[in-house]
């Protein structure tokens, strides 16, 4: 499976770029190509990266990784806020 460059900001893809031609990663992508086919699957594909996309690597100084084990739909805001909605624009 040919997998495309990832819609990620540019300094991040270029830390992770190497990450993306990984086994795991062809894994996963197949996976998730899959499970799509048949569930709904969050976040939608253009929203994957978005947290990179939002602040350049060289911006970050922590990284907390949290997984949701499970997640009722209704309560998913309360869990993954829409960034988008609390940003300020100027």
């Amino acid at each position: 499976m040919e997998i495309k460059k990832p819609d990620i900001e540019s300094s991040w893809y270029e830390v992770l770029k190497q990450e993306f031609e990984e086994p795991y990663f062809y894994e996963i992508k197949s996976f998730l190509i899959q499970e799509k086919r048949q569930y709904i699957v969050y976040p939608p594909s253009q929203l994957i990266f978005n947290a990179f996309n939002l602040t350049p690597f060289d911006k970050v100084n922590l990284i907390i990784a949290y997984f949701l084990p499970f997640c009722i739909l209704s309560h998913i805001n309360i869990f993954l806020p829409d960034i988008a909605k609390s940003r300020k624009t100027s």
